[in-house]
């Protein structure tokens, strides 16, 4: 009786615990990973397991974690003192998800996980998620990357969001075209099947004395 009472109020209760199957998920893709489920020293009955994907929403000075995509990952089980149980999960990644920067020290974008139990201190878990641009995008990159263009990095990111979808990066231009254009600049988004945008290429300022 003593046991049940510890693990009603979460110690020596029922663990949860995360892990992703990669260490970077692109948006618009599929976020994959399995979740561990260990017993603690009573049997305790599991109403369900939640898994979402979750980004961190700023309204004013106050925040709290937005929703992104949700599943139910085990419902109604049973779980015997110490015993383990695994499950597989999957997540569809919405296109206007958070991008990750290195330089960004506050987490955007958590996977999380909770178990229900009644009358109990429900177990959770989360973890950060590093998100990258779509793989069209990446597609570009690499071309214009291929072409001479390198990107520039500043203090801030040379990758930036200007909407929740579009994605903005900045390059500078070929050593063979340095005297007619300064950089290029790649605004994409991605919407489904749907890839829009523009690449703007930044003219070099002609001064009459280049001439004398």
């Amino acid at each position: 009786m003593f046991n049940k009472f510890l693990a009603s109020i979460g110690i020596d209760s029922a663990l949860l615990t995360l892990k992703l199957n990669s260490e970077y998920f692109s948006r618009g893709g599929i976020l994959e990973g399995m979740i561990k489920l260990q017993g603690g020293v009573v049997k305790q009955r599991i109403e369900k397991i939640t898994v979402k994907l979750a980004k961190l929403h700023q309204t004013g000075e106050s925040s709290y974690w937005k929703t992104l995509s949700e599943v139910y990952v085990m419902e109604t089980i049973d779980i015997l003192p110490r015993e383990i149980q695994e499950k597989s999960f999957s997540l569809p990644i919405p296109n206007d998800t958070p991008i990750t920067k290195s330089n960004y020290a506050t987490k955007l974008v958590k996977i999380m996980a909770v178990a229900d139990i009644l009358w109990a201190v429900n177990p959770r878990a989360h973890l950060n998620v590093k998100i990258v641009p779509e793989s069209e995008i990446l597609v570009l990159d690499v071309a214009l990357r291929e072409l001479g263009f390198a990107e520039m990095r500043d203090d801030f990111s040379a990758e930036m969001l200007t909407s929740d979808s579009m994605v903005k990066r900045i390059y500078d231009a070929p050593t063979a075209l340095e005297d007619q254009i300064t950089r290029a600049v790649l605004e994409v988004s991605v919407s489904g099947k749907h890839v829009r945008g523009h690449l703007a290429l930044h003219r070099r300022a002609v001064h009459f004395t280049d001439y004398l």
